[in-house]
């Protein structure tokens, strides 16, 4: 999932198209925290702050938000909320892993059987299946559900050969002189569907966020009448587990 993102974002050419791509990604996390699926934002998260989409500031630009870290927030809400949701597994994985390594199996020089250690494995473990007994009162759309199980954007690539065709592709759509590379298709109004928010019942789909521009400098400057901000530049975080 995380993979076919990046996929789409880096090969759409036209930046107004790619900013409602942006824009449609963004929304569909919205709902998906709404939803309380922790796995699922952090899987768009972790296609945005890749390295080829990261780089992306005229799509940015084109799109209503950016990403930023969400882990620290995200084990606030997790705490916080009432089940059922879908926590993020990469963190628990990593959690246990550095458990296993971090601490001996028996303690010397008895060999003792170390259940400090047994037991924080055991807590990690319980609070996933606290999550796992409380289903979603939802209705299964198979169409959807088989699209999704059977995403394969890169069948048989090596991990190098992904990376590589992404980032290729992101130079392309968008070169190092940043503006060299607003490629538009004149004629055509794109923008996002909007959601439907669960707090606004019976209203119709809301517009989509107002739009942020990150940087000063536009060859169209003139003509684009949207509030101006400095430039900020935030380095990309290192990749979460990617989710197939």
């Amino acid at each position: 999932f995380t993979r076919n993102l990046e996929k789409l974002i880096v090969e759409t050419e036209n930046i107004d198209e790619r900013g409602s791509l942006v824009q449609r990604i963004l929304e569909i996390m919205l709902v998906l925290q709404e939803h309380n699926n922790f796995n699922g934002v952090l899987a768009i998260t972790s296609a945005l702050n890749s390295s080829a989409v990261h780089r992306l500031l005229l799509t940015k630009d084109e799109a209503s938000s950016y990403i930023e870290d969400h882990f620290k927030i995200y084990w606030e809400k997790l705490r916080s909320i009432n089940p059922p949701c879908v926590p993020f597994f990469g963190q628990y994985q990593t959690n246990i892993l550095f458990l296993e390594e971090g601490n001996q199996d028996f303690l010397q020089p008895h060999k003792l059987i170390n259940f400090s250690k047994r037991r924080k494995v055991a807590e990690i473990i319980s609070e996933i299946q606290q999550y796992q007994n409380q289903p979603y009162c939802l209705s299964e759309v198979k169409r959807l559900k088989d699209y999704l199980e059977t995403l394969e954007p890169f069948p048989e690539w090596s991990e190098k050969d992904i990376t590589d065709h992404l980032w290729q592709n992101s130079i392309t759509i968008e070169p190092q002189k940043v503006y060299e590379g607003k490629i538009r298709w004149k004629g055509l109004t794109l923008r996002s569907p909007g959601i439907k928010p669960k707090n606004l019942p019976g209203k119709n789909h809301p517009n989509p966020l107002p739009k942020i521009r990150t940087h000063s400098v536009r060859s169209d400057a003139a003509e684009d009448p949207s509030p101006i901000t400095s430039p900020v530049y935030q380095s990309p975080l290192p990749d979460p587990p990617r989710l197939q």
